[in-house]
């Protein structure tokens, strides 16, 4: 079983009502790959109108938790009892503001074994790969491997939500997550999925992501738009 785990609170991310990034990411999931099942953190009681047709999971989420955690807290799907996932289980975490492009059986079922951990590579951050290699748009791994990572978040999330800040390792002082989760997995293998499966794209700087996906793999940006599976959503483009 692959457990497919999401966060959504707020009633628009990025100008896109979330209940339809949802079902964006969820419908061609379902459509494509085998033995998936779905979980949803949120702060809305209402079920996004697909429950019944899919196996889909919801958890209830305060106002206090958001206020708390805000995205930090997708690091409680790392807990495996909280999803109910038996011990050969898969946990894929992906954030809701990407959209697919094409058939998303490949990043779904890609290949993890005991000791790995995949994720994308932020090929539009190049320069600070080095010290945080994976994307927090996309987690996956063995259900049972990484529970460590959930039990240190909520027993110290004061301490760590501050300290990528405080240490210059990130923009803005709510970040630093896929930071912490990258601090908590660094001792296994890690896999990186291919770049030119994962694409960003800016209406406003179109050159910014051209340059950085030329730079990072030496294909042509454009020769790969097409062929990408998914994208970052950005505000004004879905």
């Amino acid at each position: 079983m692959i457990h497919v785990c999401m966060v959504r609170y707020g009633k628009e991310l990025k100008g896109h009502s979330t209940t339809k990034l949802v079902k964006d990411i969820i419908e061609p999931v379902n459509n494509n790959v085998e033995n998936v099942k779905f979980h949803i953190l949120s702060d809305d009681e209402k079920k996004i109108g697909l429950d019944g047709k899919i196996d889909i999971c919801n958890y209830s989420l305060s106002d206090a938790e958001i206020k708390r955690h805000n995205h930090w807290v997708k690091c409680y799907f790392f807990d495996p009892k909280m999803i109910g996932a038996n011990k050969d289980d898969e946990t894929i975490i992906v954030d809701i503001d990407m959209f697919w492009y094409n058939d998303p059986s490949c990043v779904i079922n890609f290949p993890i074994k005991e000791g790995q951990f995949a994720s994308m590579p932020r090929w539009w951050a190049k320069d600070k790969m080095k010290d945080c290699p994976i994307s927090g748009n996309f987690y996956k791994f063995k259900s049972h491997e990484f529970k460590h990572v959930a039990e240190i978040y909520k027993k110290h999330y004061h301490y760590f939500k501050k300290f990528y800040w405080k240490n210059g390792l990130v923009d803005r002082e709510d970040l630093g997550e896929q930071n912490f989760v990258w601090d908590m997995v660094k001792h296994a293998e890690l896999l990186l999925q291919p770049a030119h499966w994962c694409f960003k794209e800016s209406p406003e700087y179109p050159e910014r992501y051209i340059y950085a996906f030329e730079n990072y793999t030496g294909d042509k940006y454009l020769d790969w738009y097409d062929k990408a599976i998914w994208t970052h959503s950005r505000k004004g483009t879905h």
